[in-house]
């Protein structure tokens, strides 16, 4: 899947220097990448990235991650990483396959977000109409790709298929995925079991936050 052209001009002050730190970021946002994602793109390291990010008025040092933000700025289609979908792009094919499923869901608009391993309310949040897409984080993303591609490569079946299973996620937690409202429990014991807080950040969220989930 392609990736989004540059604008002209911007192409164009590119043509006309060597690569810097900023194009690595500019890279970074204008496709909309986390900073591992970005990093796995061009096949640098985390520290690596940081110092593009410092000193964004320098050339890159490494010739062949120059040539590489070049390559991926100039020309939308050696971009090699898929392009992962919002929930509204993937939620109509959703909704229509889930008309032909055999595995009937009780109120199929929310289940969309319970299928994702989120809550209920997300389906909402993540189909309001901003002026900025929604905040998903990059594992959902992920996984409405590879919904997407389930139900492209085996129709109504792999839907099935998917659907079972979340309703074996949900049974081996001790939910019940047709009534639950959230993957987090209501019981206070099992969440503790699990490791997991009703609400709050988890640990970890504020580098996650940090790096565009």
């Amino acid at each position: 899947m392609n990736a989004p052209s540059i604008p002209d001009a911007t192409l164009q002050e590119i043509e006309s220097r060597g690569a810097r730190g900023r194009d690595v970021l500019l890279l970074r946002q204008w496709l909309g990448l986390n900073i591992v994602d970005c990093c796995y793109l061009l096949g640098i390291t985390t520290p690596k990235w940081y110092q593009y990010q410092r000193h964004p008025d320098q050339l890159i040092d490494d010739v062949s991650v120059s040539l590489l933000v070049w390559s991926l700025l100039r020309f939308p289609e050696a971009h090699f990483l898929p392009l992962f979908p919002q929930p509204a792009e993937v939620y109509p094919l959703y909704r229509e396959t889930a008309a032909h499923s055999g595995q009937r869901l009780p109120t199929p608009g929310t289940a969309f977000a319970l299928l994702l391993g989120r809550e209920r309310s997300a389906t909402r949040r993540w189909l309001t109409v901003t002026e900025q897409p929604p905040r998903v984080s990059p594992t959902v993303r992920r996984l409405l790709f590879a919904l997407r591609r389930v139900i492209h490569g085996r129709g109504v079946p792999g839907f099935d298929a998917w659907i079972a299973r979340a309703r074996f996620e949900a049974e081996s937690r001790g939910l019940d995925f047709d009534s639950m409202s959230s993957w987090i429990p209501d019981d206070p014991a099992m969440r503790k079991n699990w490791g997991i807080r009703r609400r709050g950040r988890q640990p970890g969220d504020k580098a996650a936050a940090e790096d565009g989930n």
